[in-house]
C-alpha cells in the first residue's frame, strides 16, 4: 500500500499491458466521449438494482483517478445520481465528488445533508456505524469549515 490506517489503504494500481482488452478495442481520447463505449454500463443500471448506483459512481471514480478526465466523470456521477437520487451511498459519493474534486463546498452541502437523512432511513444499506463516521465526518465540517458549532453540536447529540 502507499498509505493504510484503519479504514482504508490507498495502493497503487498496476497498468494493464494490453488496454484493449478491457473495452474491446483502442480508442482515441475523442471517442471517450462517446457515449456508445460506456452506454452497456449504464444500460445494465437498473431502478430495482440496489449496487447499481454505487457501480456508477465507483466508474466515475475512475474517470477522475485513473484517467484525469474531470468532464466524463461529471456526466457519469450526474447519471448516477439521475437513477439513484435517493440512495445514501450515490448522495455520499456525489457530495464528496463536489466538495473535493470540484472544489465546491457551498454546493456539496445539501447532497451531505440528503445523504445523512436518507442513511437513516436505509439501515440496510448503511450501517450504524457508517452514519456514526458520516455524521462525525459531517460534525466536523459544521464546525471547522462553516463555523456553525451548534448545529455540529446538535448532529452529534443526535448520535447517542
Amino acid at each position: 500500500p502507499v498509505y493504510q490506517n484503519a479504514e482504508y489503504a490507498v495502493l497503487k494500481v498496476k497498468r494493464q499491458k494490453d488496454s484493449k482488452a478491457l473495452i474491446g478495442r483502442s480508442p482515441k481520447k475523442h471517442d471517450l466521449y462517446n457515449a456508445s463505449l460506456w452506454k452497456p454500463l449504464l444500460d445494465s443500471c437498473k431502478p430495482y438494482d440496489e449496487q447499481c448506483g454505487l457501480d456508477l459512481v465507483d466508474f466515475g471514480r475512475s474517470w477522475i483517478d485513473r484517467y484525469k478526465n474531470s468532464k466524463m466523470a461529471d456526466v457519469v456521477y450526474k447519471e448516477a445520481l439521475r437513477r439513484r437520487p435517493d440512495d445514501p451511498l450515490v448522495l455520499k459519493h456525489y457530495a464528496e465528488y463536489v466538495d473535493f474534486d470540484l472544489q465546491d463546498l457551498q454546493s456539496a452541502i445539501p447532497y451531505y445533508e440528503k445523504a445523512l437523512e436518507a442513511a437513516k432511513s436505509n439501515p440496510e444499506v448503511v450501517t450504524f456505524a457508517e452514519r456514526t463516521r458520516w455524521t462525525t465526518d459531517w460534525a466536523i465540517v459544521l464546525d471547522q469549515e462553516l463555523q456553525e458549532s451548534r448545529e455540529a453540536m446538535s448532529l452529534m447529540t443526535g448520535l447517542a
